[in-house]
């Protein structure tokens, strides 16, 4: 009963965490967009990208404390699906890179950026399960 409880607070903060994190980004998206200068945007950003990180933080760890409870054929048909959808991303992103000819960023950037989406997919609705068996 008490685990069942902590599971459950756990992903009620998880949710009300990633809620302040979207409006957040949103509201820091407004004050660029804007191109708002005042003292009061430059601390709003400076703390959201304080928030940003630690948030990056929490959901990583979150999603590894719940992958330790999956059974090991679900943590192999992620990793599975991992390195598929990396290997998709990567490819998608050189061939864009070549078809558009983009000249200002390095294909290391893109190779980092087709893991992130593939961490995403394949990981990260673990964060939000209630029932973790």
């Amino acid at each position: 009963m008490r685990d069942n409880m902590k599971k459950n607070l756990m992903t009620y903060f998880t949710r009300i965490i990633s809620i302040v994190f979207l409006v957040s980004t949103a509201i820091s998206f407004f004050i660029a967009y804007r191109g708002i200068r005042n003292k009061f945007a430059a601390k709003f950003l400076m703390a959201y990208l304080f928030f940003a990180f630690f948030y990056i933080l929490y959901m990583l760890l979150v999603a590894v404390i719940n992958l330790k409870k999956l059974k090991w054929i679900e943590v192999k048909k992620r990793t599975l699906k991992l390195m598929l959808l990396f290997a998709l991303f990567s490819i998608l992103d050189c061939i864009f890179y070549y078809i558009f000819g983009i000249t200002n960023r390095s294909l290391l950037s893109g190779i980092w950026m087709s893991l992130a989406l593939a961490f995403g997919m394949s990981f990260m609705d673990i964060v939000f399960k209630k029932n973790n068996t």
